[in-house]
């Protein structure tokens, strides 16, 4: 006798993609806290915050440290809301290098998990985004694929690299790509302004409009340095939205 249960094509199935960004390779491609080329070029990628800290001696000593934190942060904020462009996405999993503001600003790594619930809409939707929206090289492609009945260019990164995007896991890097190499753009964020030399450090938040630039010196460094995996996971409870 039936039961009653079909299964449907619409509906949801979750993919889950794993991000890890390395950022002690490639050299002296990314910037470091202490050689780096202009403040806006500090503070890598992190998801902490100076409000993480649950002692003094974890937050920024001085106001240089507290505008990389910021920088890092903002940088993170970026990546979600670009992998958040083209369907709805939750952060799962995220581990990284530091735990104190001293060490964030040179992370070695931040790895997370993506989690879509309609992924399959990916990869046509970057590409019905870059025709809208070229960017130099985007005219280059070899081949095609086809979704619903039409056919899309498997455009190449707009990092210059030789890298067609025909999989979904090639659309999430290169929306991180372009996340991590935005420059000379600014916002309004919450910064920590210590009083130096306090012990134990104190200090406040001031909303200030912050400018970020590009944390490496070669783009292509940082594409090469992200990789993406699809992965067949859980539903987990640390997320990031």
């Amino acid at each position: 006798m039936p039961s009653g249960f079909q299964t449907d094509n619409n509906q949801l199935s979750p993919a889950f993609f794993r991000v890890v960004i390395a950022m002690n390779t490639g050299g002296s491609a990314w910037y470091s806290q202490a050689s780096n080329d202009g403040a806006t070029t500090t503070g890598r990628i992190t998801t902490w915050a100076w409000d993480n800290a649950d002692q003094p001696s974890k937050l920024p000593q001085t106001q240089v440290i507290a505008d990389a934190v910021a920088r890092g942060n903002m940088r993170f904020q970026d990546i979600v809301d670009m992998l958040g462009m083209f369907a709805d996405c939750q952060i799962l999993d995220i581990e990284e290098d530091g735990y104190t503001a001293e060490s964030v600003v040179d992370n070695g790594f931040i790895n997370f998990t993506v989690k879509y619930d309609r992924n399959e809409f990916l990869l046509p939707a970057f590409a019905s985004y870059v025709k809208a929206n070229p960017y130099s090289g985007s005219d280059t492609y070899v081949d095609t694929f086809t979704f619903e009945g039409v056919s899309y260019p498997s455009y190449q990164s707009s990092s210059g690299e030789t890298f067609y995007i025909n999989t979904e896991e090639k659309v999430i890097k290169e929306l991180v790509y372009s996340a991590v190499s935005r420059s000379n753009y600014t916002k309004s964020v919450r910064v920590f302004q210590p009083v130096e030399g306090a012990d134990p450090m104190t200090g406040e938040g001031t909303q200030r409009v912050m400018e970020v630039d590009r944390p490496a010196s070669n783009a292509a460094k940082i594409f090469n340095n992200i990789t993406v995996t699809n992965i067949d996971g859980t539903t987990t409870t640390q997320s990031f939205d």
